[in-house]
């Protein structure tokens, strides 16, 4: 029986051993590929959009095809950024709509943080001009800003394919936007 047990002892050894080397190298691969930002999965930017003001009205089937079909777009700080046919929502950062009294003197800011949309009408009406004085906030210990990107000609080919919900929920937010 001492034979059994010291055999038992060293098969348990090992195991040990081999559990040991199999968790160190998962940490060390762990080391080598960080985490992948939050937005990078399809449901994480799901969740993003479902948050705010405009697509949380929509199905989270509706909003799978539209996350699909999203762009990521990063943005140095005070870089301006809005261009025609696009919306953004802010995946990280914040961004700044310039406002200009009477005398074109700067005056009170509009601030746009994560889970906000940025040129709601854009995406939907690619004739409408770009909103110009939006640009990245410069705010200390951040690298920019990072927008999750809406083109009008992917949005309006859901629109045209996707039940009619799903434009009926875009419509009914642009109004409580409005």
């Amino acid at each position: 029986m001492g034979a059994a047990a010291a055999s038992a002892a060293a098969a348990a050894s090992a195991a040990a051993s081999a559990a040991a080397a199999a968790s160190a190298a998962a940490a060390a691969a762990a080391a080598a590929d960080p985490p992948l930002p939050s937005s990078s999965g399809l449901l994480a930017r799901v969740v993003l959009l479902k948050s705010s003001r405009l697509f949380g009205g929509a199905l989270t089937l509706h909003l799978a095809a539209v996350a699909e079909r999203c762009t990521e777009r990063r943005v140095p700080p005070g870089t301006r950024f809005c261009r025609a046919g696009e919306t953004y929502l802010v995946l990280a950062g914040r961004c700044r709509k310039l406002a200009h009294g009477p005398t074109d003197a700067p005056s009170k800011a509009t601030l746009y943080g994560v889970g906000e949309c940025v040129q709601e009408f854009g995406a939907l009406y690619s004739e409408l001009p770009p909103m110009s004085e939006v640009e990245a906030a410069d705010e200390p210990n951040q690298a920019g800003l990072r927008l999750l990107v809406i083109e009008h000609a992917k949005l309006w080919a859901l629109l045209v394919t996707l039940p009619p919900k799903f434009a009926l929920s875009l419509l009914r937010a642009l109004v409580e936007v409005a």
